[in-house]
C-alpha cells in the first residue's frame, strides 16, 4: 500500500471516531506517519474531543493521563518506583518534564498556553492549569499528535490544547529501546503545543519543520529525523514550504531551521516564531525579517542553504556544514552534463514553486583526459535564480575554494575532481533558465603522475598502503615492493586501468604489508618502485608496530 492510501486510512479513522481504532501498519519498510498533528489541522472537520480516561499522574507542569482497559492500557509493572502508578506512566512524566525543562527553561519559548486562561470557551477541560497528555494506542501508524482546544476568545489565533502519545511504541522501529520513541515524539509533540501559543494556524511546513528540529534539539541522540529527509532531498525542485501530508516532505524542511541555527545561532528559530505570534506574520514573512536583524536575507540564505544540501552523504563535510551529514541521503542531481563527447552541453529547465533547486552534475567521466578548466555560464530567462557551483574532490581531499557562487566563469578542472555540481536555486514563484558549460581550451596533453603513498609510515594493523596517480591515457601498472636489503617481496599487476586520476582508496593501487608467504612483513624501510605507460618512480615506505 503506497504512502497516500495510508495517509487517507488515517484521515478516515480519525473522522470516524476521533482517534484510531484498528491495527494498521505498512509493508515492511514503510515508516510510521510522524505526527497526527498536520492532518488535524488540514482537515478541520476531524473531531477534537478529547479522549476519556479515568487514571492520572501529576507532575509540576503535566496532568499524565491513562486507562487500565483495552486496547489503550500501558504495560501496567510498577517496580520504578513502586508507587500504584505504571512504570510507563512515570517514564512519559519524566520525558515530559525533561522536554519542558529545555524548551521553555533552557530555549527560552513561551510556555503552552493552560487550558485555564480566563479567555478560553474550554476552560479547565482538563481538570486545572497542567499540560494535559494522553497515552492511547496509536497502533503503529504515528507517533503522537498534538490537538488545539477553542481558539482564545481575545486571541484567535492563539489556543491551548492537548496531546496523545502511544502508549508502548511498539511497531515504529524502536523496539529494542521505545524510550527513544517515546522521547523524540514527546520533544515534538510538546512543541507543537508551545507553537499553538504563538499561532495554531501557522504554515504547516514551518510547524512540522521546526517540530522535528526541536527532536534534535532535546535528543540529539536519537536521530529519528534523519529517516524523514529522503522526501525532501530527493524532490529539491519542491518549494521548501511544500506540504501536501502525502509525504515527508514538510519532516524533511527540518535542515532548514538546522541550517539557520547553524549559521545564525539556535535562537534565531525562536526569534522567528516571535515573530510568528505576532498579527498577520506567517512563516516566510517572519524568517524574512529574523535574516534581516542578521544582516542578511532571505534570498542570499536559501541559496547558501541550496548549496549546503550538496554536503550529504558521501560528499558530507561535517566540520563545515551539517553535523550529521554523513547520515544523510544524496540530495537529487536531475541533469548530467557530458564535455566528453562535445565540446559544449547545456540545460535548460524550469521550476514552478518558490525556494526550490535544481542541481546539475558534470562527473569527470563525462570530461576528455587533460582538460585544465571548464567555462560556464548561467542565464536566468524568468524568474529570480540565484546559481552556485561546487567541484568535489577524490577522497582524502580538501574541497574548500570549490564554491563558486558567481553565474558565469572559469573553474579549475584538471585531474583534481571526480565531480562538479551546479546549484541552481529559484526564488520567485516560477522561472526558466539555461546552462551553458564548454571546455575552455585546448586539452593540455600531460603526462602520467605518481604521488606520494599514504599512509607513510605505515602501522601494522593498516589495512594497506595505497599509491594514488593519474594516467594520461590509461593501460598496466606494476607495482613491486623491495625488502632493506634490496630482495623482491611483493610483486603485482594491475592490468588495463582507465585513463584518469586513481587516487581513493576505491581504485588507487595497493600493498597489503604481506610477502612472498602471504604473511605481515617486518618493521623497516622499504622501497617501492611503480611502472606506468610512461614513466617509472621509486620511493620508501615506513612500516612500524
Amino acid at each position: 500500500m503506497n504512502r497516500a492510501l495510508i495517509i487517507l486510512f488515517l484521515i478516515k479513522a480519525l473522522s470516524a471516531g476521533g482517534f484510531l481504532s484498528n491495527p494498521f501498519i505498512g509493508p515492511k519498510g514503510d515508516l510510521p506517519v510522524k505526527c497526527g498533528t498536520p492532518y488535524r489541522l488540514m482537515h478541520k472537520t476531524i473531531s477534537q474531543t478529547r479522549p476519556i480516561m479515568n487514571h492520572y499522574f501529576d507532575t509540576r507542569h503535566f496532568r499524565i493521563w491513562y486507562s487500565l482497559a483495552e486496547p489503550n492500557k500501558p504495560d501496567t509493572t510498577d517496580i520504578n518506583p513502586h508507587d500504584g502508578v505504571p512504570d510507563y506512566v512515570n517514564r512519559v512524566a519524566e520525558v515530559m518534564e525533561f522536554c519542558y525543562a529545555m524548551e521553555v527553561n533552557t530555549f527560552g519559548y513561551a510556555p503552552p498556553i493552560p487550558d485555564s486562561t480566563a479567555d478560553s470557551p474550554r476552560r479547565n477541560v482538563g481538570g486545572d492549569n497542567r499540560i494535559d497528555v494522553y497515552i492511547q494506542e496509536l497502533w503503529g501508524n504515528y507517533f503522537g499528535e498534538t490537538l488545539e482546544d477553542e481558539p482564545l476568545q481575545t486571541a484567535p489565533s492563539k489556543a491551548p490544547g492537548f496531546i496523545i502519545i502511544d502508549n508502548d511504541y511498539i511497531g515504529y522501529g524502536y523496539d529494542e529501546n521505545p524510550l527513544q520513541a517515546l522521547q523524540v515524539t514527546c520533544a515534538h509533540e510538546l512543541f507543537h503545543l508551545i507553537q499553538f501559543g504563538y499561532d495554531y494556524l501557522e504554515d504547516i511546513w514551518w510547524m512540522e519543520a521546526t517540530a522535528v528540529f526541536m527532536e534534535e534539539q532535546v535528543y540529539p541522540l536519537v536521530n529519528d529525523y534523519i529517516n524523514y529527509l529522503g522526501d525532501f532531498l530527493m524532490h529539491p525542485e519542491l518549494s521548501l514550504t511544500y506540504a501536501s501530508g502525502m509525504d515527508n516532505h514538510m519532516y524533511g524542511a527540518c535542515l532548514f531551521p538546522m541550517f539557520l541555527a547553524k549559521m545564525y545561532g539556535w535562537r534565531i528559530v525562536r526569534e522567528i516564531w516571535e515573530l510568528c505570534g505576532e498579527p498577520g506574520i506567517s512563516s516566510i514573512p517572519a524568517i524574512s525579517q529574523s535574516l534581516e536583524r542578521h544582516n542578511t536575507t532571505l534570498r542570499e540564505a536559501f541559496g547558501t542553504f541550496a548549496l549546503w544540501n550538496l554536503f550529504t552523504a558521501d560528499r558530507a563535510d561535517t566540520a563545515n556544514f551539517y553535523r550529521e551529514g554523513h547520515l544523510y541521503p544524496s540530495v537529487a542531481i536531475k541533469d548530467t552534463l557530458d564535455l566528453l563527447h562535445v565540446p559544449a552541453d547545456t540545460v535548460s529547465d524550469s521550476l514552478h514553486s518558490s525556494l526550490s533547486c535544481v542541481y546539475v552534475g558534470l562527473p569527470r567521466s563525462k570530461t576528455p583526459v587533460g582538460l585544465e578548466q571548464i567555462r560556464f555560464g548561467f542565464n536566468a530567462n524568468s524568474g529570480d535564480w540565484l546559481f552556485g557551483a561546487a567541484g568535489f574532490p577524490p577522497a582524502n581531499s580538501d574541497w574548500k575554494d570549490t564554491l563558486i557562487r558567481s553565474s558565469r566563469g572559469l573553474f579549475p578542472w584538471s585531474f583534481r575532481y571526480n565531480l562538479l555540481i551546479f546549484c541552481a536555486p529559484l526564488v520567485s514563484e516560477g522561472g526558466q533558465f539555461s546552462l551553458v558549460v564548454e571546455r575552455s581550451a585546448q586539452i593540455l596533453q600531460i603526462a602520467d603522475s605518481v604521488f606520494s603513498p599514504y599512509p607513510n609510515p605505515v602501522v601494522h594493523g593498516s589495512e594497506a598502503v595505497y599509491f594514488p596517480l593519474f594516467l594520461s591515457q590509461g593501460g598496466d601498472v606494476v607495482l613491486s615492493i623491495y625488502s632493506p636489503s634490496g630482495e623482491l617481496i611483493f610483486e603485482s599487476a594491475f592490468y588495463n586501468k582507465p585513463p584518469g586520476p586513481l587516487v581513493s582508496k576505491e581504485n588507487a593501487i595497493r600493498w597489503e604489508l604481506n610477502n612472498p608467504h602471504n604473511k605481515t612483513v617486518a618493521n623497516g624501510i622499504y622501497i617501492y618502485k611503480i611502472r606506468t605507460p610512461q614513466k617509472t618512480v621509486h620511493g620508501k615506505i615506513g612500516v612500524l608496530r
